[in-house]
């Protein structure tokens, strides 16, 4: 009898196919499902969110939009432009300059100030009425400048009879009659067709004593 001993050779190590084989096939499938389904998922939540994006983008893009074109109505509006055609032509003339300019661009109001001389725009400055003065003065009365010999005389009359404190002491000379009223400028007139007839140079001559005319 032999005293050699038989040894057994060592098991081979596992490889990925006999790993494999020993996951049972549907967990394998169920794997496989889900990472499908987030894959899925996660593709759909980055299609919303550029969508989310592109919305954003172009709300902003408009409500700049809006804000331009409601403040370039504005100082139209303040400078007296009131046609709608006007201030739309302008709009559009100053987004066309404003392009062609590039990143030499100026603000709306500083393009219109310095194209006011433009023969294309001149003529719509040219139609602007001259804005009223809106300061008021309480002690300030602007009496309205007399057309004629005839209105500057009464207004002169109607200066006598409410007041006028600037008016010299002057009495009348002799030789001139009563004193003038209105009462006597409204008879003549009457008498007279709205003139004051052969007493205007009794009147004025008193008005004239009075300093109330030259």
């Amino acid at each position: 009898m032999s005293d050699e001993k038989t040894t057994e050779a060592p098991a081979p190590a596992p490889t990925r196919e006999t790993r494999t084989e020993a996951v049972p096939r549907y967990r394998v499938d169920d794997e496989i499902s889900k990472r499908n389904e987030a894959y899925k998922t996660r593709d759909a939540a980055l299609a919303q969110v550029a969508d989310l994006e592109a919305r954003l983008t172009q709300a902003t893009t408009g409500l700049e939009q809006l804000q331009t074109t409601t403040n370039q109505e504005i100082h139209l509006v303040n400078l007296g432009f009131k046609a709608d055609s006007v201030r739309r032509f302008f709009r559009r003339e100053y987004a066309s300059a404003k392009s062609e300019m590039g990143d030499k661009a100026v603000p709306f109001n500083e393009w219109l100030d310095t194209n006011k001389a433009d023969p294309l725009y001149a003529v719509h400055f040219d139609r602007l009425s001259p804005v009223a003065d809106t300061k008021k003065s309480d002690d300030i009365t602007v009496e309205p400048k007399p057309r004629n010999e005839q209105e500057r005389l009464v207004s002169a009359i109607r200066a006598a009879v409410m007041g006028n404190p600037d008016s010299g002491a002057t009495q009348p000379s002799d030789g001139l009659g009563r004193e003038l009223t209105i009462e006597d400028v409204r008879r003549e007139r009457a008498k007279n067709g709205g003139r004051l007839g052969d007493s205007s140079k009794n009147m004025i001559e008193q008005l004239r004593a009075k300093g109330l005319i030259k």
